[in-house]
């Protein structure tokens, strides 16, 4: 079926190691297999409510046409053999091929990886399927292309999450569902609760491969639609990360649309450049839900130097009662330790054209906190119910000395935080 599509003249983008990732790796790495403690939180005002996000009628960018299939397979895989993965590294319970449509139960306790579309696959569709028990990733996509993965469910326990991952850290994007170096793709109305690992990640592909073991194979993340997701509990991670770890690659133009993220931790959606030298471009975050989560709603942000973060658009969004960061991670030393609502942060390169509109964000102390930003646009955005002494809008012209991200540093994957949170 073919999705609407905005007319050209309508689109607001034009062109064709990110916190969460650290978030992780510290957590991995401390030992800590507990969700971080987490204050009581005021209820909102009582003309804010919760209720899940609508699948908006135009979106700021078109979206992928569902993918023909040839064959149906009905998986009932209860005890799962697992197969490599590919070059992954990983293993898993099912590879998809091309022109296939998976649907049923899989439980892949004891594997990495549930269903594994390997690169060059097209034409996969994963549809009304029940996942269980992947340790790392429930789907995972590598460098494919018109793929579609919607109306399934996805639940793994803590117990599974640790078969496999011993005392090596997870990957920096250990998501339940991943996209790397993909195009075209189709997440949606997909239910993610109460995950160990939870989230969904767009990232490019290449020498750092930023949800397997081993390196991958260059190719860049355009054009995937997350749409319509409800994302809630999970222990590690923010819940949807669209995110460049390779040089010359990149992610463009992908679209973060009418999801709800409820209760996640930490949580939050994060358009990001990780290593030095990487590019986020044109990406859209539209329409969301982002309800009690640990860290800041929205987050738009550069890591090192020689990179590109541009033309991100936050629109839409309602928020309300984000969380504050780990105070190991010197974003936390930025915000003062207050709750944002949107943060957009600039490490050595400063976000570009970063576009913030018609937002409702309540129950924060900021709502739209920006330092090292260039050319932010704001427009039509509600804020209300702030914390005392709260902000509608705080911006630095230049970060706090002695500000740096995670990543800076050319040991950037190793590093280990303060022992000290």
């Amino acid at each position: 079926m073919l999705r609407p599509r905005v007319p050209a003249q309508h689109l607001i983008v034009r062109r064709s190691p990110h916190i969460c990732a650290a978030l992780a790796l510290a957590v991995a790495i401390s030992g800590c297999s507990t969700a971080p403690t987490r204050t009581t939180l005021p209820k909102p005002a009582p003309h804010i409510r919760f209720r899940p996000a609508a699948t908006p009628t135009h979106t700021l960018l078109p979206i992928p046409v569902m993918p023909s299939t040839r064959s149906t397979i009905v998986a009932a895989v209860r005890h799962a053999t697992c197969q490599p993965a590919g070059a992954t590294g990983l293993d898993t319970a099912m590879v998809a091929s091309s022109y296939e449509r998976i649907t049923g139960r899989v439980n892949a306790y004891g594997c990495q990886v549930a269903i594994y579309i390997p690169p060059a696959a097209h034409n996969v569709v994963l549809k009304d399927l029940a996942i269980s028990n992947a340790s790392e990733h429930a789907v995972f996509a590598q460098n494919a292309s018109q793929i579609a993965i919607t109306d399934s469910r996805v639940s793994v326990s803590a117990a599974a999450a640790n078969t496999t991952l011993g005392s090596a850290p997870p990957p920096p994007e250990d998501k339940t569902i991943v996209l790397v170096g993909t195009t075209d793709a189709l997440v949606e109305y997909n239910v993610l609760a109460g995950n160990w690992n939870l989230g969904i990640s767009v990232t490019d592909d290449g020498p750092v491969d930023p949800a397997a073991d081993r390196p991958g194979i260059p190719s860049a993340a355009r054009g995937n639609a997350v749409i319509g997701n409800m994302l809630s509990g999970g222990v590690r991670g923010c819940g949807i990360v669209v995110a460049a770890y390779n040089p010359g690659e990149g992610v463009t133009n992908n679209l973060i649309a009418a999801n709800t993220l409820k209760n996640v931790t930490p949580g939050g959606i994060v358009i990001a450049a990780d290593p030095p030298g990487t590019a986020a471009i044109g990406n859209v975050v539209q329409d969301n839900v982002i309800w009690h989560n640990q860290l800041p709603g929205v987050i738009v942000h550069s890591n090192s130097a020689g990179q590109t973060v541009s033309d991100t658009v936050v629109t839409g969004n309602t928020i309300v009662d984000s969380g504050t960061m780990p105070s190991y991670l010197k974003f936390l030393g930025i915000l003062g330790g207050h709750r944002t609502g949107v943060a957009i942060l600039g490490f050595s390169v400063a976000p570009q054209g970063t576009v913030v509109s018609h937002n409702v964000i309540s129950g924060e102390h900021y709502g739209i906190y920006q330092a090292d930003a260039a050319g932010t646009r704001l427009a039509g955005n509600t804020v209300m119910n702030l914390r005392q002494r709260g902000r509608e809008f705080f911006s630095l012209p230049h970060l706090p000395p002695g500000s740096s991200s995670y990543y800076e540093g050319p040991d950037y994957y190793h590093a280990s935080p303060p022992s000290s949170p």
